[in-house]
């Protein structure tokens, strides 16, 4: 009986350190980028480390959509109850009091990059804004419409056919392949016809 209640004691022991790993806390130790996956070390279970585990995206067939943590970031991962910590998948990152939120703003909804570069939205002001500090900014389509004014603070390169409805203002230099703009004002503007001469007349 004793026998009994003794391997007892250590089943329910062990299902309860079973469940205590079911949902856990760790940080990346390893990548696999072709495979998205990620090794994880399990501070709250004896720094044990998992085996590679997939990491939960959004989408993965036709619309496809690829992030995956970085090493020393904090995942949350889901295991297979019973499996061991071989078996699971990455929830995805938290927050910490390391790794603070870049923002504190429940209006906005915000995407930050290590090189700097930000994308927001800020619905309570009905603002998008994008911010590069470096690199290029490519959008390719067979058409783009701009429905709204367009105010461009710098150089403006066309390699295709600008349509507008509304009127086209510069504070600075127009030009095309042959000349600026300022450079017809210099020609047009110092020839003087001889006003004493009549125009030419028009042939039937």
């Amino acid at each position: 009986m004793l026998d009994r209640l003794i391997k007892l004691a250590q089943r329910i022991t062990d299902i309860q350190s079973r469940l205590e790993r079911l949902l856990a806390c760790g940080e990346v130790v390893d990548l696999d980028p072709v495979g998205h996956r990620v090794k994880l070390v399990l501070p709250g279970h004896d720094n044990v480390q998992t085996d590679w585990l997939p990491v939960i995206s959004r989408r993965a067939l036709g619309v496809q959509i690829y992030t995956i943590p970085k090493m020393g970031e904090q995942c949350w991962a889901l295991f297979v109850p019973f499996s061991g910590m071989e078996r699971g998948v990455v929830l995805g990152a938290t927050y910490n009091d390391t790794d603070t939120p870049p923002i504190d703003n429940p209006a906005q909804t915000w995407m930050q990059f290590e090189d700097g570069t930000t994308f927001h939205y800020d619905q309570d002001q009905h603002h998008c804004e994008l911010n590069m500090p470096a690199g290029t900014l490519v959008i390719t389509a067979p058409h783009t419409t701009i429905n709204g004014d367009v105010q461009v603070n710098g150089n403006t390169i066309m390699d295709g056919t600008l349509d507008t409805t509304g009127n086209i203002h510069s504070d600075a230099e127009v030009s095309d392949a042959v000349r600026a703009m300022s450079g017809d004002r210099d020609i047009y503007n110092t020839h003087d016809h001889d006003k004493s001469v009549p125009p030419p007349a028009k042939t039937q």
